[in-house]
């Protein structure tokens, strides 16, 4: 056993004698007072051995998972952040896929590399209208364009998957989706088809982003609905659906994702957009100190419901710019809305980066006049980090919104990898349906 190891074992058994101790004083207590503990007391009891239990499980996952890695990260809130070095992985990281989305307004800036390093391309995309069909518009005119093509076709030389995104965020649209399932989807897989046939798709990425509980089980017909009329009309095509960080935990969320799961190929955790408003926060926080929304509940929840092989960790390549009341970090800030900002354009400003041992994210701040501004976003490391977290959960891999935003740095698409050549179409398949061989089970951790 490393030392490193041997550490985390007596951390979790001083953790279990911690909470031991806390439940068992709390009980104690009503028997000195002559009491048997009330029903009150009892549930207060075991709310918080759930949270220290929590607690100590984030922890030692975080700890596995920079284990993985030859990198010390600082304790100090504000210290510089660590290096990201090409011998940063130990060998213990497993192959995987890599998933990439690309936008049409970052066609200009994908390279040829970019596209190596990666397992599965997502064109994103074209837009879906309220009968399920796709909405004939300047997205959609796009697909025939040489800029698309030519990714298509460079994609495919290097054997990679190549999805064409459907997206729609429109309340209106989703509710009319939902509410005629069976139609929708049909309309959908039929104008689909024919693109796949002419375009060379291998299937589609559904990035329908809903919001209501209400909408909950018509979402799940749809997705079973469509998974079988795809199926019927194209037994090969891929099919991937985007959900939200919470999903799993969420008994209210758009997406249930237990009922879901069986009818994708996989699911795309969209593991980003979880900084507050109010104050400086991370984009994308590996873990949150107060049992928040992190990468970690994340996937402690989805791996709990998911078979892990069929979900990907995905990761930002950008993050948001704050203006704050001072320069200290989670300052309150003065704007409702921070400012997207790239990897791209965070590497030519060349700031200082900082590093919060909180989230496990990078940040830097600067003052223009006499406002301050605070930058959180990921960079090599973090991503590593987070890679590590998904060989620590099984995943069967991590994606990243979005290629293109990382203005050819081969870095941020190394932390990706894992330090290995990522899967290509034919694992990728063959991990799909070893995955769907299986009996309907997930992972007990």
């Amino acid at each position: 056993m490393s030392p490193k190891k041997r550490n985390i074992v007596a951390a979790v058994a001083l953790t279990v004698i911690i909470i031991a101790g806390i439940v068992t004083g709390i009980l104690i207590g009503h028997f000195i007072r002559g009491n048997s503990p009330s029903p009150a007391a009892l549930k207060a009891a075991a709310r918080e051995k759930k949270i220290h239990l929590e607690i100590l499980t984030e922890n030692t996952d975080v700890n596995t998972a920079e284990s993985y890695l030859r990198v010390s990260f600082p304790s100090r809130l504000g210290a510089p952040s660590p290096r990201f070095t090409n011998s940063i992985f130990k060998p213990s990281i497993k192959r995987h896929a890599v998933v990439g989305y690309v936008p049409s307004f970052e066609l200009g800036s994908v390279t040829p590399q970019d596209l190596s390093s990666v397992s599965v391309v997502c064109y994103d995309g074209v837009d879906v209208g309220s009968s399920g069909g796709i909405v004939h518009d300047q997205n959609f005119s796009l697909l025939t364009q040489s800029s698309v093509q030519n990714l298509i076709t460079t994609s495919h030389q290097d054997n990679d998957l190549v999805l064409l995104t459907a997206y729609t965020s429109s309340n209106p649209v989703i509710a009319s989706i939902t509410k005629h399932p069976a139609t929708s989807a049909a309309n959908l897989s039929a104008e689909l088809v024919p693109i796949f046939q002419s375009d060379h798709f291998d299937g589609v990425s559904i990035d329908i982003e809903g919001q209501y509980a209400k909408e909950r089980a018509g979402f799940v017909s749809f997705v079973k609905d469509f998974y079988h009329d795809m199926k019927t009309a194209d037994p090969t095509a891929f099919i991937l659906l985007d959900t939200y960080t919470d999903s799993a935990a969420n008994p209210d969320n758009f997406y249930n994702v237990s009922e879901l799961y069986p009818f994708v190929n996989d699911i795309f955790i969209m593991g980003y957009d979880m900084n507050t408003l109010s104050t400086a926060s991370p984009n994308a926080p590996l873990i949150n100190e107060n049992l928040g929304n992190s990468d970690v509940q994340s996937l402690l929840s989805y791996t709990s419901v998911v078979p892990p092989q069929k979900l990907i960790l995905g990761v930002p390549f950008y993050g948001y710019d704050f203006t704050t009341k001072d320069p200290y970090p989670y300052s309150p800030t003065k704007n409702s809305y921070p400012v997207a900002v790239t990897w791209d354009s965070i590497l030519s400003v060349g700031r200082p980066q900082l590093w919060d041992p909180m989230s496990l994210t990078p940040w830097y701040r600067f003052k223009t006049g006499k406002t301050w501004h605070q930058t959180w976003f990921d960079n090599p490391v973090s991503i590593a980090l987070k890679t590590a977290l998904a060989n620590e959960f099984h995943l069967g891999g991590v994606g990243v919104w979005a290629l293109g935003m990382n203005g050819g740095d081969t870095q941020m698409l190394q932390a990706l990898a894992g330090g290995r050549a990522p899967y290509k179409k034919q694992q990728i398949l063959e991990a799909s349906k070893a995955t769907k061989s299986k009996k309907r089970k997930v992972a007990k951790r």
